[in-house]
This record gives C-alpha cells, sequence and structure tokens, in this order.
C-alpha cells in the first residue's frame, strides 16, 4: 500500500486512494489493504444470489423518504412512485402503494448469474416471468411464490 497523504491509503486490489480508515487490512498480509467496495465483491465472488433487498410500500413517498433520510440513509429518488435508500451497504427500496393485486411483500435478489438463475428455475417449474433489459440498467426477471409474494430477480448490465 502506498500513501499520498497520512491519512490516505490506496486498496491493493483497485487502486482507489480512500481513507486509511476504510482500508482492511489481511491478518496475515498487514502490508496488503483493500476498501470497502473490494471487500464486498471478495465476499460474495462465489455466489449466485449476491443480495437481497427488501422492498417496503409507503402511502407517501415524501414523507417516507424524509424518514430514512434522517435515519441517516441517502436516499435518491429513481421516479414518481420508486426510491433507494442506502446505509453502510445496506439497500432498501421504497414504492408507493400498488394496487390490491400486489397486496403481499416483496423482495429484489441481485444476482451474479441472472440467465443461469432464470433457466434453472424454469426447468425446476417455478412461474419465472420473461427476462427483460430494464432502462434503469438491470437485466431482471419476475415470480410469484405460492403465497402471493412478489420476487424480482436482476442483474447489472
Amino acid at each position: 500500500m502506498t500513501s499520498t497523504a497520512a491519512n490516505q491509503g490506496d486498496c491493493y486490489c483497485c487502486g482507489a486512494n480512500v481513507p486509511v480508515d476504510q482500508l482492511a487490512r489481511m491478518l496475515c498480509h498487514p502490508e496488503v489493504a483493500i476498501c470497502a467496495g473490494c471487500a464486498d465483491w471478495l465476499a460474495t465472488w462465489s455466489r449466485t444470489l449476491v443480495r437481497a433487498v427488501p422492498v417496503l410500500r409507503t402511502e407517501d413517498l415524501a414523507t417516507s423518504t424524509s424518514f430514512w433520510e434522517a435515519a441517516g440513509f441517502r436516499v435518491e429518488r429513481l421516479g414518481d412512485d420508486f426510491a433507494l435508500a442506502e446505509r453502510d451497504g445496506v439497500e432498501l427500496h421504497l414504492v408507493e402503494l400498488r394496487p390490491a393485486s400486489r397486496d403481499r411483500g416483496e423482495l429484489y435478489l441481485h444476482t451474479r448469474d441472472i440467465d443461469g438463475v432464470h433457466a434453472a428455475w424454469s426447468a425446476a417449474g417455478l412461474p419465472v416471468g420473461e427476462l427483460r433489459d430494464e432502462p434503469w440498467g438491470m437485466r431482471e426477471f419476475h415470480l410469484v411464490d405460492p403465497s402471493g409474494n412478489r420476487l424480482r430477480v436482476g442483474q447489472s448490465i
């Protein structure tokens, strides 16, 4: 690790220059330090499903946005009825109420292999929707479980 300032250091993996308190050092090789992004990647590199994101419904997106911002989340409005909230690697989706046909829970699953998951779940007889490249930069499909919970599965394009 090369230091460009007393409180800065370079990630051994990606080369990003970040504050040293945001670098994790390897126990057996303390000269090797990596940033949080590379540590997250390393923790999930061999997994097909990477993370699950709860989808929280609201009657008033502006009020919910203010609530989550007060809780320290960075909230980005991505449409009239949708916002993404993030803090410390935890992601929440905020969605204004939908029609009664979707009154159960929702979950967004991130994957590294959208085509493989879609093919495997189709072969298993699960009621998967078609794969679509969405304008927000995700390749996705959806399905509904036997209890009526909606799952969306996606991979960054």
